[in-house]
């Protein structure tokens, strides 16, 4: 084999591993952050307990917004997001965001689709959430379980049902 012929298969290969990289990273991120289009209730969440980084959430009912600031469906949910948010509040339940996004992200997100969490927190371990994507919203009992979850963009029919337990759940 002569030189030209050598540089041209190095090249050819290093092509290869570069495309074969970039594609395995987008597939990857398209599977970790793209849910359902629209939002389920997921069974397979109601009754877990809800840990955040191994503390269990406990003492009071609460919404909890699982949330990225990259996640596409998250930005097209906001002003349902921000609805269901608000509902909470009215109800005294303290609003709970759980992102693996860093703070200033999460924050300018949040102050984009107006909801105003009572606290954002980072998760480090989000295998504990065990939950599918973005956006998944939970309502947590006072014993820290999940009593209903969602996954996936909101329709009209799932945020009726999101405030339809959360006005259950609430302390007027």
């Amino acid at each position: 084999m002569n030189a030209h012929n050598a540089r041209w298969i190095s090249t050819a290969v290093n092509v290869l591993i570069v495309v074969t990289g970039l594609t395995a990273a987008g597939l990857l991120q398209h599977r970790l952050s793209t849910p359902t289009p629209s939002a389920v209730s997921d069974a397979a969440l109601e009754g877990m307990s809800v840990l955040l980084d191994g503390v269990r959430l406990e003492q009071a009912p609460r919404l909890v917004l699982v949330l990225s600031a990259t996640c596409r469906y998250c930005d097209e949910s906001g002003d349902t997001l921000s609805r269901v948010a608000l509902a909470a509040r009215r109800v005294r339940l303290p609003v709970v965001v759980v992102t693996t996004d860093q703070e200033p992200a999460i924050r300018a997100f949040l102050t984009k689709i107006g909801v105003q969490p009572t606290l954002i927190h980072h998760q480090t371990r989000p295998e504990e959430l065990r939950v599918r994507g973005t956006p998944t919203t939970l309502v947590v009992n006072a014993s820290g379980r999940v009593a209903r979850a969602w996954t996936g963009k909101l329709t009209a029919d799932g945020e009726a049902d999101v405030l339809s337990t959360l006005a259950r759940m609430g302390n007027p």
